[in-house]
């Protein structure tokens, strides 16, 4: 008897079918973790020089990137592990398409830090009011 493609997977359906639950959750997650593990190696022969850390959240961005809020998500971290803290947000520099929220942005020197500190404690706010009404009374 010759299988036919129909018959096959016919008959791969019903083994599927005849597997409790767990085994077919245990074979999806040793399915997607092949997959994972392929584009992993893809990225790696493409840039062998890059941290494990980039390379799981490129893989991540190759898995789930038509997600557009996934996309956003991975892409800050990328650009996290990368260095963007230190060189700006790389998703502006790459010029990729599509909004996002840059959060990574170039670190302040100590005096914008106490710049800020003090903008918004209780002293910087009564500064503040004090130099308003010193302004205005003039």
């Amino acid at each position: 008897m010759v299988a036919t493609a129909s018959s096959l997977e016919a008959r791969f359906r019903a083994a599927q079918d005849a597997l409790p639950a767990h085994a077919r959750v245990a074979r999806a997650a040793a399915m997607f973790a092949w997959a994972r593990d392929a584009i992993r190696r893809e990225i790696r022969g493409r840039d062998s020089a890059m941290s494990e850390e980039r390379l799981k959240w490129e893989a991540a961005l190759r898995l789930y990137g038509a997600d557009a809020t996934a996309r956003g998500l991975i892409q800050r971290m990328i650009d996290h592990v990368s260095g963007a803290r230190r060189i700006g947000c790389l998703t502006h520099a790459r010029n990729l398409q599509g909004e996002h929220d840059c959060r990574y942005k170039r670190p302040q020197t100590r005096e914008q830090q106490r710049g800020e500190e003090n903008k918004n404690s209780v002293h910087g706010l009564i500064s503040k009011l004090l130099t308003g009404i010193t302004t205005s009374s003039l």
